[in-house]
């Protein structure tokens, strides 16, 4: 007597292997899926951070993969790279590799290069006079120009839509300016702002007060 078989077992009558070859895919995209929802939700590692968040107020993102934005805290470490945000009413500090404490303000955006930072967007107050014996100086690159030298306290103010775009002012110490061609030094209770047309004003600040708090 001849037996039928089910449509389910298909043509070589191996139905329990089919099941089996979906069961495995199925563990497979859980297994995918799962380590994508870690990579973009869990904590960032790297053995050797560029800086490490130690204060936050509001909200903070790191961008993840193309247009991602994950929200990250404090305690946690910054890989080299890797491209930071505060959000409206926010801002955070950062201690960096060598020592370096930087803030950066609400509405900015900024990225760790290597033992520098490359600020984009905001802005950033730093303090410097805790850098490790033998760390190079921090440097903060701009669209403009790079601020050397580093303070130990200064603060860098970078919006593109502004004029001046850029303003640099110095708490202590001192620092320089520098864009192709021209070096600028900027000395405790100065201010340097840069126009888009590349001029420069210097001005004096108070070296204290409520525009530095």
């Amino acid at each position: 007597m001849k037996t039928v078989r089910s449509l389910a077992e298909g043509p070589t009558g191996r139905g329990t292997g089919w099941k089996r070859a979906a069961a495995v895919a199925g563990l497979l995209l859980a297994a995918v899926a799962f380590g994508w929802f870690t990579f973009r939700n869990g904590p960032l590692s790297h053995p050797k951070p560029a800086a490490v968040v130690e204060e936050s107020t509001g909200g903070l993102e790191v961008l993840i993969g193309k247009g991602y934005w994950r929200q990250i805290f404090v305690g946690e470490g910054l890989p080299k790279g890797i491209v930071l945000r505060t959000l409206q009413g926010a801002e955070a500090s950062f201690r960096m590799a060598g020592g370096a404490v930087a803030r950066l303000g609400a509405d900015g955006r900024v990225q760790f290069v290597a033992t520098d930072i490359r600020l984009e967007q905001g802005a950033l107050d730093v303090d410097a006079s805790g850098v490790q014996p033998g760390s190079p100086p921090l440097e903060v690159r701009t669209p403009f120009g790079v601020i050397r030298d580093a303070g130990p306290r200064f603060e860098v103010r970078c919006d593109q839509s502004a004029n001046p775009p850029l303003r640099v002012r110095v708490r202590e110490g001192s620092v320089v300016y520098e864009e192709p061609g021209r070096s600028t030094r900027v000395a405790a209770g100065e201010e340097l702002a840069v126009r888009h047309d590349g001029a420069v004003m210097r001005s004096r600040v108070a070296g204290f007060g409520a525009d530095w708090e």
